[in-house]
């Protein structure tokens, strides 16, 4: 099993870069030893930084007339290198062979879904889109092992055609044989596909507060361009702080790009992009894709020194995408201020396993933060190399001014609300309705905490005059849980500016969320 594992793990980084120059043939003579404990051959294989095979040296074998053959076709074919702190290195591995057809099959693999390649960054055609035809191994469990190129006008391409479709891991519905899934061989036609490019940028403002408190970091986006060129769907995969996430997505929904493009026909196509805000050259700086120092929000993480041995790592956990607390409603109309401290279970992919209210002022401000917590994600902690379970500790802060606070647009709306006056309209006052620009879905409480209770959630808001939700609370809900984590997801949510005669306006809002009742299997405990 040991060695069935090795095999699989190593040919899944193969990406042969030319025919092999012996008489064998690659897949027709020799190839990966699926599913079989003792391969025919088995090579040790050492390559450089950039993935070519360099050496090749067999370690045992049942045809010994093949050897030669064999080491000689894998000379000069290219491998994704190992990599250490980042960079490709030097590497060695071991793949074993057999010499015999792949089986016959009553159905053949096919993919699941149409597999699409992008022209390499920098690299153009003249012309129509070159249509590149790629074989690909295809194990029984789906997952493409090895490619080799049949057809394809440039090296360059050929390569970019091969990393995507190795990239894809389980792509494909495998070939069946008497109704079992078994490994087999797959043609894929590509046609190469342009990339979005922006041709309108709206930087985005560095938020003052944390320009004075010396923040910076990256926030990194994915979203779908249109056709039209639109960008729509932002989705936030990381952001060090909720101001930095608002300040992006505000700016992001005013870009607009070239759309991608395939066989000359403008396409709908997946995007994403990194945002960096640097205190050096700011704003400027933000057009530059540079690494940054992480931080985290106000009331720094702390990890206990003392902690058991299974939540003992090497690396602690670093913030990959931080919320803030929704400032409960009433306590904020009233200035109410205080902190609720919470400690959280950070399992190995990063997730919050679960969370625990340690002390609080009050009690609304201990939900409120527990709530925020079992939304972060995190990059896990490690230990001997690997991800790992890790505790920690964090102290929120409810203030009505600082780097955390509300923001001038939620107290302005508190003040109008307390007096009255202009009153604030609905959104069947509006010109239209404001569209979502990013909507992320609230997260059930982790673990078991009100896994078996569904219901809906009513939350109240007002979009301000920038498309901005403040102010969420919850009007009804079967379960606080439920109900805080309702408002923690639509304190995020960000639409188009609302317009009542052309103009932009506050609107009050309210919205239904549903959540149904799901048992989560268990996640095991560290």
């Amino acid at each position: 099993m040991r060695l069935l594992l090795l095999l699989c793990l190593s040919w899944a980084s193969l990406v042969p870069a030319a025919e092999p120059a012996a008489a064998l043939r690659y897949p027709e003579d020799f190839f990966v030893a699926y599913g079989k404990a003792e391969p025919d051959l088995r090579v040790e294989l050492r390559g450089d930084a950039e993935g070519v095979v360099l050496h090749a040296r067999v370690l045992s074998s049942s045809r010994p007339e093949l050897e030669e053959d064999v080491t000689r076709a894998l000379l000069g074919w290219r491998f994704r290198p190992d990599r250490e702190e980042g960079r490709p290195v030097a590497w060695t591995r071991e793949i074993g062979f057999v010499f015999a057809a792949l089986p016959a099959a009553d159905a053949p693999a096919r993919l699941k879904k149409e597999m699409r390649v992008f022209y390499p960054e920098g690299k153009t055609w003249k012309g129509a889109d070159p249509e590149i035809l790629l074989e690909a191994a295809v194990a029984a469990d789906g997952e493409i092992k090895s490619v080799r190129v049949l057809q394809s006008v440039d090296p360059e391409l050929s390569l970019a055609a091969v990393l995507a479709a190795l990239r894809r891991g389980r792509a494909c519905e495998p070939a069946q044989r008497e109704g079992k899934a078994v490994a087999g061989l797959l043609r894929i036609p590509l046609v190469l596909t342009t990339l979005p490019a922006a041709v309108k940028r709206v930087m985005p403002e560095y938020p003052l507060e944390l320009r004075k408190s010396g923040n910076q970091g990256d926030v990194q986006v994915a979203f779908t361009v249109t056709a039209g060129g639109e960008p729509r769907g932002i989705r936030v995969i990381e952001s060090a702080h909720p101001a930095l996430e608002r300040a992006v997505v505000e700016a992001l929904g005013q870009w607009r790009f070239a759309p991608a493009t395939r066989r000359g026909q403008a396409v709908t196509e997946e995007f994403s992009m990194r945002l960096p805000f640097s205190l050096q050259n700011a704003p400027l700086s933000m057009l530059r894709l540079t690494a940054a120092e992480p931080y985290a929000l106000s009331g720094e993480l702390r990890f206990p020194e003392n902690l058991p041995e299974e939540f003992r790592y090497d690396q602690p956990p670093q913030v990959k995408l931080a919320q803030a607390a929704a400032y409960p409603f009433e306590l904020l109309a009233e200035g109410v201020t205080g902190s609720a401290t919470v400690n959280a279970v950070i399992r190995p992919d990063g997730r919050v396993q679960e969370a625990r209210i340690l002390n609080a002022t009050r009690p609304e401000f201990g939900l409120a933060a527990r709530a925020a917590m079992e939304a972060w994600e995190f990059e896990p902690a490690r230990k001997q190399g690997k991800p790992a379970w890790a505790l920690i500790t964090r102290e929120t802060k409810f203030e009505r001014s600082g780097r955390d606070a509300p923001g001038e647009s939620a107290l302005r709306l508190l003040r109008v609300l307390k007096e009255g006056q202009p009153d604030i309209p609905g959104l069947a006052d509006l010109d239209a309705l404001p569209l979502p620009v990013h909507q992320p879905v609230p997260l059930r409480p982790p673990g078991s905490r009100g896994a078996d209770i569904g219901g809906t959630v009513v939350v109240e808001f007002f979009i301000d005059r920038d498309g901005r939700a403040q102010l969420p609370r919850a009007l009804s809900s079967p379960d606080e849980g439920l109900a805080w984590a309702a408002v923690t997801a639509v304190s995020r949510w960000q639409f188009t500016p609302p317009l009542r005669g052309g103009q932009p306006v506050d609107v009050r809002a309210s919205v239904p969320l549903e959540f149904h009742p799901s048992v989560a299997p268990p996640a095991g405990e560290p």
